[in-house]
């Protein structure tokens, strides 16, 4: 199961295109390295800190928290795509691009 939520994190924060990211004289070639490297950094940030939760919960005793297994893993889920989006977004924005539609 965490692996499979792992999985769906990096798909569905895979799914930003490079359509949503402008950058003045960027090239279509550019913006598409650009956003493998940043997608790139945002798996390996969210699969370290997947490693890092197991062990917390691990040292912990998993019964520590009373929540059922399939909630506790839509939390899991949900933050790891959340933070997956947010790793891209920080990465992208550093080199030079804007969201499409970002107007500040």
């Amino acid at each position: 199961m965490k692996c499979f939520i792992a999985a769906a994190a990096i798909l569905l924060g895979g799914c930003a295109g490079p359509g949503q990211w402008a950058k003045p004289g960027a090239t279509e070639a550019q913006l598409r390295t650009d956003l493998t490297v940043c997608r790139d950094l945002a798996g390996d940030a969210t699969a370290r800190d997947q490693r890092i939760g197991l062990d917390i919960a691990a040292a912990r005793g998993d019964g520590r928290v009373n929540i059922s297994e399939p909630l506790r893993d839509d939390i899991r889920g949900y933050n790891t795509t959340r933070h997956y989006r947010d790793v891209v977004d920080t990465c992208m924005r550093a080199r030079g691009y804007r969201a499409a539609g970002d107007d500040s």
